[in-house]
């Protein structure tokens, strides 16, 4: 009876937990993806839709060219898989519905947590695997981050299923076929998934590996086993990133080497620790981080794998790290991992104390559980975006169609594209670009003037979105106001007319 109770009670745990994470996710289910980074999100709903309306032949072809048309302006990153996986459900259930991508990234971040449980479960107490869920599950931040419409809780999912799988195999000394391959093919479509999956991923492979050779010695080289899940891991992604040819070179010109110098300006760290800092504060970071050495060796090269491969990802993308929060998103599982063993520590010492003390710990617990839960439901309650397609729908159909269009606008133009089927032509570069290009080490516009000439050759518009980048930009904004006349003014925009300088 004594050991039915306390798996009764796990069980319990585990659907409040499951429920609650779930149920949080749920919160404003239909609104606008624009809460957490629309940039990407508003990118993969492009994608999803061009190719919803690909399949759809018949469809009205003002509508579906634009949309395929959009698609097609989108650079090639990762293979769209979650896009396809959206556009497929759309067409079985015969419209579009953007809120479905949600409810695959919120179970995308369920099975991720069953991978979790199952990984700390086998590493330490069930009551230190649940704590590790519970962290997983309520961090505000991470409710947030873990039902956006992008790769990255699809990455998550599957390198922590690969992480489930690599431990398994080190646990079975390295002699098991099945974890071996599984876990080879789990790695491979993590990486595959996202090109920033390489670097957790490998960190595991490498600390598993060291781990058997520290172990085994030499004669792990002789296990079999190996060489299938190294090449299962590797060939899956390589397959496509590969045949990307000249793209994934540019891609690695820009976003490592331009920035690589930020690697040597002590901002760059300071910026990085701020941004985890609020993230989930940065004594639960450096505590999870202390506390991955309470594992055991098996414990410590999966966990610490995936310590390292955050880290390298940071210095490989340091631009990137402190700029996008989103490529830190596998640090909710990790410090999640990482806090296990203390938590394991605590119940140790708590299950020697008198029954009320144990008791009002655990009321203790479930209001500090309840805390973060009501800061996330806070968090995706506080700015509702269901109006936001009216105007663009409305500019839409105001803007002209008898000339091509410059935008200094919203996210890369696809607030546009996506609400108002428009594609402009060419962006002016925002802020946001201004800044980048000067970390990527570019040198300041040193003559506006050719600048301007040179961005709306051939152009027949300038339409402006952002007024505050706009007023951020005086010689811009005193270019068009003196020399070119309005065509169209409406609500939250403003279209000059370039064919005519005064």
């Amino acid at each position: 009876m004594s050991r039915t109770r306390p798996r009764v009670l796990e069980w319990v745990m585990l659907f409040l937990l499951f429920g609650l994470g779930a149920g949080l996710r749920l919160i404003d289910l239909t609104d606008q993806p624009l809460d957490f980074h629309p940039t990407r999100q508003l990118r993969s709903a492009i994608i999803a839709r061009g190719m919803y309306y690909q399949w759809l032949p018949d469809v009205d072809p003002a509508v579906r060219e634009p949309a395929i048309m959009a698609w097609n302006s989108m650079e090639r990153y990762e293979p769209p898989i979650f896009e396809a996986l959206v556009a497929l459900t759309y067409w079985l259930t015969g419209g579009e519905r953007l809120w479905v991508a949600r409810l695959y990234a919120i179970l995308f971040w369920m099975v991720g947590g069953a991978a979790l449980y199952r990984l700390a479960r086998n590493l330490l107490t069930p009551w230190a695997a649940l704590f590790a869920l519970a962290f997983y599950m309520v961090l505000p931040w991470g409710v947030s981050a873990s039902r956006s419409f992008q790769p990255d809780p699809m990455m998550v999912m599957w390198t922590l299923l690969a992480a489930l799988a690599l431990e398994r195999w080190a646990a079975g000394q390295g002699r098991s076929w099945g974890w071996a391959l599984l876990a080879g093919l789990l790695c491979g479509v993590a990486v595959l998934v996202k090109a920033t999956a390489l670097y957790p991923v490998g960190g595991m492979l490498a600390g598993v590996l060291l781990l058997r050779l520290a172990q085994d010695g030499l004669n792990v080289l002789r296990r079999a086993q190996i060489y299938p899940l190294l090449a299962l891991a590797g060939l899956i992604p390589a397959g496509y990133y590969l045949g990307l040819g000249a793209r994934s070179s540019e891609f690695a010109s820009f976003w490592i080497l331009s920035f690589s110098g930020l690697l040597a300006d002590s901002k760059f760290y300071v910026r990085w620790l701020g941004l985890i800092r609020g993230l989930m504060d940065a004594g639960v970071f450096f505590g999870a981080l202390l506390a991955t050495f309470l594992y055991n060796a098996r414990g410590r090269a999966v966990v610490f794998g995936l310590w390292a491969g955050y880290v390298l990802t940071g210095l490989t993308f340091p631009f990137q790290i402190y700029t996008h929060d989103y490529y830190s998103l596998l640090l909710v599982p990790l410090a999640a991992l990482g806090l296990a063993p203390l938590a394991e520590l605590a119940f140790q010492r708590l299950s020697v104390q008198p029954r009320i003390w144990q008791v009002g710990v655990g009321l203790a617990a479930l209001g500090i559980l309840g805390y973060y839960a009501y800061v996330g439901r806070s968090v995706l309650l506080a700015v509702n975006y269901r109006n936001e397609p009216i105007p663009w729908v409305r500019m839409g159909a105001e803007l002209p169609c008898d000339g091509s269009i410059i935008a200094l606008t919203q996210d890369y133009g696809n607030r546009l594209k996506y609400y108002s089927l428009r594609i402009p032509q060419r962006l002016w570069p925002s802020g946001a670009d201004l800044q980048l290009a000067q970390a990527a080490g570019a040198e300041r516009i040193a003559d506006f003037q050719a600048f301007f000439r040179e961005q709306t050759e051939g152009m027949d518009y300038f339409l402006v979105n952002l007024f505050g980048d706009l007023e951020a930009q005086p010689l811009l904004k005193a270019e068009l106001s003196e020399h070119y006349p309005v065509a169209a003014e409406g609500d939250g925009y403003i279209l000059y007319d370039l064919r005519q300088r005064k």
